[in-house]
């Protein structure tokens, strides 16, 4: 599909933009307002500043940079947590791995101990 020129908007131009509702985007730069890069791209275009796209820029990387370093220990907070919790589940089957052990170590004697009791009880009725 084509896209002719008159239906490309320049995102400096505000003027053709109707107001954004303020809910819209909660944090994220409202588009609708003049880029700072402007001057670049159209001098003509009502950017004053040129030095304001700079400091812009320079903004956004530090909340990039922020952002990034929140979901490094966010991550890291994570991987602590996963390895807590990998470390009580090894734990719990451990133990249920020892109690099934001595259950089964229990099983064996106790049947010993019957096997033992029926040789008893067939001597008592040899001895009668």
């Amino acid at each position: 599909m084509a896209v002719g020129s008159d239906q490309v908007a320049d995102r400096c131009s505000a003027a053709a933009r109707p107001d954004p509702a303020p809910e819209a985007h909660a944090g994220v730069p409202d588009s609708s307002a003049p880029c700072s890069p402007c001057s670049s791209r159209a001098p003509a275009s009502g950017c004053e500043d040129p030095d304001a796209g700079h400091s812009h820029i320079e903004q956004l990387r530090a909340r990039l940079a922020h952002e990034y370093e929140s979901f490094l220990a966010a991550v890291a907070d994570w991987a602590r947590v996963k390895e807590q919790w990998l470390g009580e589940k090894k734990r719990a089957v451990l133990e249920q791995w020892e109690q099934v052990d001595l259950q089964s170590k229990l099983r064996e004697i106790e049947r010993r101990l019957s096997q033992q009791l029926r040789r008893m009880r067939s001597l008592q009725a040899q001895l009668a």
